[in-house]
């Protein structure tokens, strides 16, 4: 048997089946091209999500190949998440849910079309892709075979030889001219303009050719993907996971001394921070001064714990003994506790200072370790399997990304700031409200009137500095965002922004210079 019908076998379709992936790859290569070629993400990244999905899932299903129907609960956050994208435009929603959701949507292919053997459970960790994250790529040959073979070149022992020789002709001798063009260009600049010449003469759309390439690598990766995950080498391999035979005696006297000193550190913060006690005045800080201090140490403290509680739990915790569990999950309370004290330190700092989305975003994430530790103490108290607390810290992640990304946060900052500059009567960071995006424009414009004429006079000239804040030059519906949408409605009652681009410095300085050209 030759090497490519043993491959043939573990893909385990027939040819026409495959190159049907192969078209459904270029179709879905030459769709994101158009959709996204110099384009910032909108209503085109949900357009094309939906139908990627659709069009993937229907494949599988006709092949017989969607063999995991649980991954289809998965659709709920990639849809959810890629609608964000065309709600709001803050940097979490605009940069990382992308990437989140193509992530994802990785996760979804794999899980989809995993093959099980019948009686075997399904886990994550048997992937035989876990073991090589390049193996679903290593059906790129194929495709290039299966390409090949319905080209008019591939019939024939001899002219397939043939072409195999001149593609890797061209391969070697490409690279080489190109080399000694550059060379020769810098060399000597007639040639060099000589060069310039040529190429213009050709009359060839480099930029169309350079969309073609991009397409065609592509299609060549998705279809090898598709190939992968459509083939019996995409399956769960039989493994066992054992106990490490650590002394317990060890492990104990360590989380000791880790739950003394923690202690120790929350007797501080309850006396001082929680308590307020006067004492603070020897150490001449204020409650704001005090809460910035050492914050990001604490949230370091935190992820420490949180990795060295999953390590205990993955590898000993579960069939020790009772005095290790009690260790274990008195370190997770008291790493609750410091928390909520991490939390109000941030509170303090944002009554001084005012609320910004690093800071929201910063509780937020404190939140979120909290119920980690809170599930680890679940699951330890119950002895129960460390892959399902895994997986249910996983799930706990992604929903609480994806309400951080279904909010909309410059909206919920503006009123804050504004509500606590009304009721204290002091100074509103303008400067950096100018800053905040279209999610925000709307709300501004409509309490612009609530501040005083000092203050509007601040953000006026702020957001005459800062136009590029606003972006409402979106035509092409690609584009498209409700927050464009809301903002360019917004600006069109009130005119604040208007008003800042006729004040801003640029502005005033072309009128400057007209009147002095006059």
């Amino acid at each position: 048997m030759t090497e490519e019908k043993s491959i043939d076998e573990l893909l385990a379709e027939h040819r026409p089946k495959r190159l049907t992936l192969t078209a459904t790859a270029l179709i879905l290569s030459a769709a994101a091209n158009l959709l996204f070629w110099e384009i910032d993400a909108g209503m085109s990244f949900f357009v094309y999500i939906l139908g990627f999905l659709t069009i993937f899932t229907g494949v599988m299903w006709r092949f017989g190949h969607a063999t995991q129907k649980s991954a289809l609960w998965l659709l709920i956050p990639i849809l959810v998440l890629s609608a964000n994208v065309v709600r709001f435009e803050t940097p979490l929603v605009a940069y990382a849910t992308p990437i989140l959701v193509w992530l994802l949507i990785i996760v979804y292919m794999l899980w989809l079309t995993l093959r099980t053997k019948d009686g075997q459970k399904f886990d994550f960790r048997n992937m035989r892709v876990n073991r090589n994250w390049l193996l679903p790529f290593s059906t790129m040959g194929i495709v290039f075979k299966d390409l090949k073979r319905e080209s008019l070149l591939g019939d024939g022992k001899i002219r397939k030889r043939r072409l195999n020789h001149i593609i890797l002709g061209f391969g070697i001798g490409i690279p080489l001219v190109l080399l000694f063009v550059l060379l020769f260009s810098a060399a000597d600049p007639i040639f060099k303009q000589a060069v310039k010449d040529f190429w213009a003469a050709l009359h060839i759309d480099w930029i169309t050719f350079y969309r073609v390439v991009i397409v065609a690598i592509w299609m060549f990766v998705l279809a090898a993907v598709l190939y992968f995950v459509s083939s019996r080498k995409h399956d769960m391999l039989e493994r066992t996971y054992s106990v490490k035979n650590w002394s317990t005696t060890v492990v104990n006297t360590v989380l000791a001394l880790v739950n003394l000193i923690f202690l120790a550190f929350i007797y501080i913060q309850v006396k001082y921070l929680f308590l307020g006690t006067n004492a603070l005045d020897i150490l001449d800080l204020t409650y704001a001064e005090y809460a910035r201090e050492g914050f990001f140490q604490l949230l370091m403290v935190i992820a420490i714990v949180g990795l060295f509680l999953i390590f205990l739990y993955g590898t000993i915790i579960r069939t020790r003994s009772s005095l290790l569990r009690i260790l274990s999950m008195l370190l997770a309370g008291l790493s609750i506790v410091v928390c909520f004290s991490a939390l109000k330190r941030m509170g303090l700092y944002e009554q001084e200072f005012g609320l910004t989305l690093m800071r929201l975003y910063t509780s937020w994430t404190i939140v979120f370790f909290a119920g980690l530790l809170a599930i680890g103490i679940v699951y330890i108290t119950a002895r129960l399997n460390f892959g399902r607390m895994f997986v249910s810290g996983l799930i706990l992640g992604l929903l609480a990304f994806m309400i951080a990304t279904s909010v909309n946060i410059e909206k919920m900052i503006v009123n804050t700031n504004i509500d606590h500059y009304k009721q204290t009567q002091g100074d509103l960071d303008t400067g950096y409200i100018a800053t905040l995006g279209n999610d925000a424009l709307p709300t501004i414009e409509k309490r612009f009137k609530e501040l005083d004429e000092g203050t509007q006079g601040k953000l006026i000239e702020w957001m005459g500095i800062r136009l590029y804040s606003h972006n409402f030059d979106k035509k092409d519906w690609r584009e498209f965002t409700f927050s464009t949408y809301f903002a360019l409605q917004a600006e069109n009652q009130y005119g604040l922004v208007k008003k800042a681009t006729y004040n801003s410095p640029t502005k005033v300085h072309e009128r400057e210079d007209a009147f002095l050209n006059q």
